[in-house]
């Protein structure tokens, strides 16, 4: 993700150099470069962190598969 965005970056600062006057340079560097990066940064950049694994089962589940007998281990 990192070195899309860098590209981008890169491909966007030499349109910017390129234009006539610095003001739409600036324009062209923020409207095509800074706010499309910033949206996606937004939008899939990070994620929510989950807790951490429990090795319990959530209430009111049970294993119903486990019919060993216990005394056998004894």
């Amino acid at each position: 993700m990192y070195i899309v965005a860098m590209g981008w970056i890169y491909v966007i600062l030499m349109m910017a150099v390129t234009e006539k006057n610095f003001i739409s340079g600036l324009l062209t560097f923020l409207l095509y470069g800074v706010l499309p990066l910033a949206v996606m940064a937004l939008a899939f950049g990070r994620r929510p962190r989950a807790g951490p694994p429990s090795d319990e089962l959530p209430d009111g589940d049970v294993d119903q598969h486990d019919r060993a007998d216990p005394e056998r281990d004894q």
